[in-house]
């Protein structure tokens, strides 16, 4: 199946997309919004705006997603599909069919974390859903003015690394884990059974059994 393709990249974007996208959320969570599609914006509250690309969508009628650059009913600009079709190149690339099916049925994954995969692998900072009736949208912030998270790297990522695995139930914890910090650019050294990582004058001290999954989180 498709999907079952796109479970390891999960598993490789999810403690990065969990990070970027809880902050998309304390950012504008509670904002009324609008989204554009003719301009290829969207709005929260009254004064900020965003450039996006549109990346998929959700059914819930037939609990199936659909790649943008598959939906030939909506007349989409092709401007507004450019990170999709980047997105289905890299599938190529990869051969991952999951990125490359027009659309397929939800087994193990949502939307949600369809749109993680998509976010991580274009580097984009944030995703928003939009929902209408019986599905959403789902669209890429596609903007260099998107802010940079402020907390605290190290409180940041002790909160990301146990709220990732609290989330979601992962094989390979080290894997995204490895990905998500060298994406960050912060100084680490791996060994065996750790990962430390130094944020300023604390240095981080990730544990992992033989499996590959985190056994503490220690600052010191």
């Amino acid at each position: 199946m498709p999907e079952a393709s796109l479970i390891p990249l999960f598993e490789r974007c999810a403690f990065a997309g969990y990070d970027r996208q809880t902050w998309m959320v304390e950012l504008h969570g509670d904002d009324a919004w609008a989204v554009d599609l003719d301009e290829g914006v969207i709005t929260f509250g009254r004064k900020t705006t965003y450039r996006v690309q549109l990346l998929g969508s959700e059914s819930d009628a037939t609990d199936s997603w659909m790649w943008a650059w598959a939906n030939d009913s909506a007349e989409l600009a092709d401007p507004l599909l450019e990170s999709a079709r980047s997105l289905r190149e890299m599938g190529e690339s990869f051969k991952v069919p999951g990125l490359t099916t027009p659309s397929f049925r939800f087994n193990e994954l949502e939307g949600h974390e369809v749109a993680i995969i998509g976010m991580v692998m274009l580097s984009e900072p944030a995703y928003f859903r939009a929902p209408y009736d019986d599905g959403a949208e789902y669209l890429l912030i596609h903007d260099a003015a998107f802010p940079a998270p402020t907390q605290p790297l190290t409180e940041r990522i002790e909160r990301v690394i146990l709220e990732t695995l609290a989330t979601w139930e992962l094989d390979d914890h080290r894997l995204g884990i490895e990905g998500w910090l060298k994406g960050l650019g912060v100084p680490m050294h791996a060994q065996s059974t750790a990962i430390h990582v130094e944020c300023g004058d604390a240095t981080i001290v990730i544990g992992f059994d033989d499996r590959r999954r985190v056994t503490g989180v220690t600052t010191s």
